[in-house]
């Protein structure tokens, strides 16, 4: 069926007939008690001052089911057999991210619940007593996560596990402030009330489990969601940014997860200095960490999009505070932030990073051209698969980020009089990270110029026809010192050199060979598909069709995109030059065998070469087992004998030097 109304409602083919004698329960906001229902009615319209939506008719608008898995079935089924064993109309709906999910066909199954007549810990008590009752509810336990207003969180809720569900139990809510007090006074309200409180429109979607049907008691969600493709709050941006600072970095995480463009009003509210303000000094730097992990890693995950978001509102300052969200305290050292150059070009350098690690064209031994669509989880578009790169992807975004920081220290928080590098302090203070993280960000971001200069003499060497074995010690090392980050360093290297090669005048790419060619529109559309809004699959056959415009030059075709911050003046030759020279350090890295160096165990443990060099135990052997490692690297065909032979020569040299 097809209902109309401001706020659409629509019930699943598979409906439930047991369910049609309650709908004389639901709430009355104006929703009709017949097969066509809607949410809110015409007096929800007025209320906002819109026109009532119709969504009638095929092709008018988005068709709005949703039908449970057998396990959400089973789930749904003990939810209605709870509240009607309570006896008292009591109404179940799930609410929020799994609404939004399941309408974009989406799986979750994170399952929030809000009852409208009593509170969470009081229906969670009832569905154990309901559990127990059946013989069931020995094991079940309920969990109670009290209010911390301090933390904009003004809830109370019950966690527990139900039907192999974790389910979150709390009541529909709505608020009122008493005098100057910024904490609410919270009770229970009605469908629209808690609705109008929730972060965004497409977060504010109810499952009406009784009724098995979709509730948009904002009016906007379902447009938004499914055919608008707009990400607003259901109250005016300022105050909902207010009532939780936080919602801001989560209005940047759900637009770049699910494509949505931020509305004009939530993009201005970003600049109010009372909202900057409460974001920097009232929201933990956990919580704020927390916001960051979920644009870093995790379905839809696309980080360089979310920079590009922080940079566009201003917001790379507040997140990446180098004072740990200390400036301004009393007795803190003030410390200086990037200027908008900087984080400017951390943008670009990230979006390049972004599409080196999408693609692959780097480490993956394809031999088709590098310019297939990059990989949406990866922060690019929707296309054939790029082998992984190695390493961790996510830090190397992370470093990305941290460029402005780099080779920088600041004093250390807890040892007196002794310096830490700046981006493992960003790390650890300002976003909260593990400290792996922490460290892992501060070796790349401070060998990626080493990496640079190593990948330059490499490519000089094969381009005189000169043997590598020279550079083998040095090669090796460096990739020691970075282990398995190696990798994810050098496309941080790459992206740099990309982004500065990027910036150069436009010249003829006659010179350039095809998949340096296609490798650079492929980078051109990323940006570009990035900020369009059009779907992966979409996407996807763009970048496949254009293979076949092999002979157009990338110059030409910039003049058929949007304008492109990225790639719009970018000089093919100079790009194509870069690819091709990180290409050659990857192949030269792979032919050495040195691409697992740092595992290369020694031949003698540190008794055998005492034994073999007749030297006491001390500093001296530390010294000895690091030459025989050097050594090793040089001879990776050596044996024990031959390395003790060399050790002992340079031994008697030494000895016998003035």
């Amino acid at each position: 069926p097809r209902n109309g109304g401001c706020g659409v409602l629509m019930r699943p083919a598979a409906g439930d007939a047991a369910n049609a004698a309650k709908r004389q329960r639901r709430e009355g906001a104006g929703l009709m008690a017949s097969g066509v229902s809607a949410v809110g009615g015409e007096g929800a319209a007025a209320e906002r001052g819109a026109a009532p939506m119709s969504l009638v008719g095929a092709g008018e608008g988005p068709q709005v089911a949703i039908a449970p898995t057998e396990a959400e079935e089973a789930l749904f089924a003990t939810l209605l057999a709870v509240a009607d064993s309570i006896g008292k109309g009591t109404v179940v709906r799930v609410a929020g991210g799994w609404v939004r999910d399941r309408l974009l066909r989406r799986h979750n199954d994170d399952i929030d619940l809000a009852i409208d007549n009593m509170t969470g810990v009081e229906f969670a008590n009832h569905v154990r007593e309901y559990l127990q009752a059946q013989g069931s509810g020995d094991n079940v336990k309920v969990s109670v996560i009290k209010a911390n207003p301090d933390q904009s969180k003004h809830l109370e809720t019950a966690t527990m596990k139900i039907a192999g569900f974790e389910v979150d139990i709390v009541h529909l809510r709505t608020e009122t402030y008493t005098g100057a007090s910024r904490i609410p006074v919270v009770s229970i309200g009605t469908p629209k009330q808690d609705a109008d409180r929730r972060d965004f429109t497409v977060n504010a979607l109810f499952f009406n489990v009784n009724e098995r049907m979709v509730e948009d008691f904002t009016g906007q969600g379902v447009e938004d969601l499914l055919r608008r493709r707009i990400l607003r709050t259901p109250l005016p941006p300022r105050d909902t940014f207010l009532d939780d600072p936080l919602r801001l970095l989560r209005a940047i995480r759900f637009s770049v997860r699910f494509r949505l463009r931020l509305a004009d009003d939530l993009r201005a509210a970003a600049t109010d200095p009372d909202i900057r303000d409460a974001l920097e000094h009232k929201v933990s730097r956990e919580r704020i960490g927390k916001e960051l992990e979920g644009m870093l890693s995790g379905t839809g995950a696309r980080f360089p999009a979310a920079l590009r978001l922080f940079f566009e509102l201003g917001l790379l300052d507040i997140v990446f505070d180098p004072s740990g969200g200390q400036n301004g305290a009393a007795g803190a050292v003030p410390l200086p932030t990037p200027a908008s150059q900087d984080w400017q070009r951390v943008v670009r350098v990230a979006e390049w990073a972004g599409w080196l690690l999408a693609d692959n064209p780097l480490f993956s031994s394809r031999t088709e051209s590098p310019g297939t669509a990059p990989a949406a989880g990866a922060g690019g578009v929707a296309g054939s698969p790029a082998a992984a790169v190695p390493g961790s992807p996510r830090v190397c975004l992370l470093a990305a980020a941290l460029l402005p920081f780099a080779q920088r220290t600041k004093p250390h928080p807890r040892k007196k009089g002794r310096d830490i590098p700046m981006v493992e302090a960003v790390v650890a203070e300002s976003i909260k990270f593990k400290n792996k993280d922490s460290t892992d960000a501060s070796t790349i971001t401070e060998l990626a110029s080493a990496l640079k200069d190593m990948t330059c003499k490499v490519y000089d060497a094969q381009a005189l026809q000169k043997s590598l074995s020279s550079l083998r010690l040095d090669i090796g090392l460096l990739l020691r010192r970075l282990k398995q980050l190696w990798p994810g360093a050098l496309v941080l290297a790459c992206a740099r050199d990309l982004e500065e090669a990027a910036s150069r005048p436009a010249e003829t790419t006659g010179d350039l060979d095809s998949a340096s060619r296609m490798a650079m529109c492929a980078a051109a559309l990323h940006s570009v598909f990035d900020r369009s809004g059009l779907t992966p699959e979409v996407q996807g056959h763009i970048l496949r069709g254009i293979h076949s415009l092999d002979h157009i030059g990338v110059v030409e075709l910039h003049g058929h995109l949007p304008a492109d911050p990225v790639l719009m003046h970018a000089s093919a030759t100079h790009v194509g030059h870069v690819l091709e020279r990180y290409r050659t350090f990857v192949t030269a890295v792979q032919e050495l065998g040195l691409d697992q160096v740092w595992m290369l165990k020694p031949l003698l443990n540190g008794k055998q070469l005492s034994d073999a060099l007749g030297l006491p135990k001390g500093p001296e052997i530390g010294k000895v087992m690091e030459a025989q490692v050097h050594w090793q690297i040089q001879h990776p065909q050596g044996t024990a004998p031959d390395c003790v032979e060399f050790l002992k020569s340079t031994s008697q040299q030494g000895a016998s030097a003035p």
